[in-house]
Parts: C-alpha cells; structure tokens; sequence
C-alpha cells in the first residue's frame, strides 16, 4: 500500500519473526527460507501459500 506506515508495536512483533529477515515503519524483507517454502507450495498447486507458512 503506498503509504503505508508500521507502528513501532508492529515493527517489533515483524523482527521477531523468524520468516522476517527485516522490518522499517515502511519496508518488510522475507527470509530466503520463506520465499523459498513460499513458491514450492504454490507452484504445488496447495491453496494459499499464506495459510500454510504460519508460525
């Protein structure tokens, strides 16, 4: 969303994340390991690859 800003509550509950490899009030980085987990399940044709990477 253009615009959108993290509060500091967020940016915090973001980096301790282990699927985030960093966070700003306007940037979040995934970990190579969720961009990795995230495309095999969705080129596996398994739903949303949203719903299977929860912590």
């Amino acid at each position: 969303m253009v615009g959108m800003r993290f509060t500091d509550e967020q940016v915090s509950l973001l980096r301790s994340n282990p699927w985030v490899k960093s966070a700003t009030p306007k940037h979040v980085s995934f970990a190579k390991a969720f961009m990795e987990k995230f495309i095999d399940l969705h080129s596996k044709g398994l739903g949303d690859p949203r719903k299977s990477l929860t912590i």
